[in-house]
C-alpha cells in the first residue's frame, strides 16, 4: 500500500472544492458580477494550488525512487532520470522540504547531492537516501539581505530570500 504523503488529501480537496467554487461562481457573474467573479478567481486558485501540489507529490515519489537505487544521493542521478536539468531538481527538491513534504532531507550544494537528516522524525520510515548522515542545523544571517535562515552546519546552502550563498 502507498505510503500517504503531506499534501495528498489537501490536494483534492483543493482541486474538488476550487472548481465547485469556479462553477457557482460562473453562474452567479450575472446576478452580482463582483462576487461571481471572485468566486471564480478564487476557485481557480484553489485549483491551480491543488495540481501544483500534485504535481509536488508525484515528482517527490519519482524522486525518493530514484535515490533508493543510489546510494550517493546524486543530483545529477535524478536528473537524467527525470529528463531535467540539475538546478531544476534542486529547486523543486528545496520546495518539497520547505512545503514539509521531504523535511528529513537536506539539498548538499556543493556536494550535488542529498542527504538525509537522520534527526528528523520521519528518517526511518523514509526510503535510503545517501549515506547517514548526522546533519545539525544552526541559525545563520544572510550577509546579502539580513534575512535569518536555518542552514546544514558544513553545507552551502541559498538564501531563501536573495539566493546568497550561506554556510555556517
Amino acid at each position: 500500500m502507498e505510503q500517504k504523503l503531506r499534501g495528498q488529501t489537501a490536494s483534492v480537496v483543493e482541486f474538488v472544492f476550487g472548481g465547485l467554487l469556479a462553477l457557482g461562481g460562473i453562474g452567479m457573474v450575472a446576478v452580482s458580477p463582483p462576487q461571481g467573479i471572485a468566486y471564480v478567481l478564487f476557485g481557480a486558485f484553489l485549483v491551480a494550488t491543488g495540481i501544483q501540489w500534485r504535481l509536488l507529490i508525484k515528482d517527490y515519489r519519482t524522486y525518493m525512487t530514484v535515490l533508493s537505487n543510489d546510494p550517493t544521493g546524486s543530483l545529477t542521478t535524478i536528473s537524467q532520470a527525470t529528463n531535467s536539468s540539475v538546478a531544476a531538481v534542486k529547486d523543486i527538491l528545496k520546495l518539497m522540504i520547505r512545503k514539509g513534504l521531504a523535511k528529513d532531507l537536506v539539498v548538499d550544494e556543493q556536494g550535488n547531492r542529498v542527504i538525509r537528516n537522520m534527526g528528523s522524525v520521519n528518517a526511518a520510515a523514509a526510503p535510503p537516501v545517501g549515506p547517514p548522515v548526522a546533519v545539525e542545523t544552526v541559525a545563520v544571517t544572510c550577509s546579502g539581505c539580513g534575512a535569518k535562515n536555518e542552514v546544514v552546519r558544513g553545507v552551502a546552502t541559498q538564501c531563501d530570500h536573495c539566493g546568497a550563498t550561506l554556510q555556517a
